[in-house]
């Protein structure tokens, strides 16, 4: 599926996102044990966001490049401040250890 995704995009895209445990963590222990888990949100960087906070020229170059923000969420729910989601997954590339 990986080798079809980056054929059919006709660019340099991301290739990887890659979280710590430390943030998967922070963000589950938000939830319900039971009904909880994590919302994947796929998203793409754009100038706009890149400028509304001030992210420095590393993050400059992902713009146009997809993310995923991951988000707390109980039953598959929406979240419902910022506190509960999270942007600062490692992109690949630049970042491909």
């Amino acid at each position: 599926m990986q080798k079809n995704y980056k054929s059919n995009l006709g660019r340099d895209q991301t290739n990887s996102i890659w979280f710590d445990r430390q943030t998967l963590e922070k963000l589950l222990e938000k939830t319900d044990p039971k009904t909880g888990g994590l919302k994947l949100y796929f998203a793409e960087y754009d100038a706009e966001y890149v400028e509304a906070y001030g992210l420095d020229n590393e993050i400059k170059g992902h713009i146009g490049k997809m993310t995923i923000v991951l988000a707390a969420s109980n039953n598959n729910e929406d979240p419902e401040n910022d506190d509960d989601v999270d942007n600062g997954g490692n992109i690949c590339p630049p970042n491909c250890n």
